[in-house]
């Protein structure tokens, strides 16, 4: 039983390790989702992946700027914040 809530607990101390391990490539995925979804023509659900992605951590120009087309594209509501951005 004492080995047993031994490995319990080393489980459970390397456990906030294994989780933010996984953190680059979870942003990684949600990014790539977002491109794969932006390009099936589903702008909001890209809208979404960006999103998450950028709670895990800030997203660089170049994302940036991708998330800001889908956004151009997807919700007329938040394009309306920038209404000169797309003028020509």
């Amino acid at each position: 039983m004492t080995s047993r809530t031994t490995l319990v607990a080393a489980w459970l101390l390397l456990m906030p390790l294994t989780v933010s391990a996984q953190e680059p490539e979870r942003f990684d995925a949600l990014v790539g989702l977002a491109r794969v979804k932006r390009d099936a023509g589903d702008a909001r659900t890209a809208a979404r992946h960006f999103e998450a992605a950028q709670q895990l951590r800030p997203l660089d120009p170049s994302q940036l700027a991708e998330y800001f087309w889908v956004l151009a594209g997807a919700d007329p509501v938040r394009h309306e914040l920038w209404p000169n951005a797309c003028s020509t």
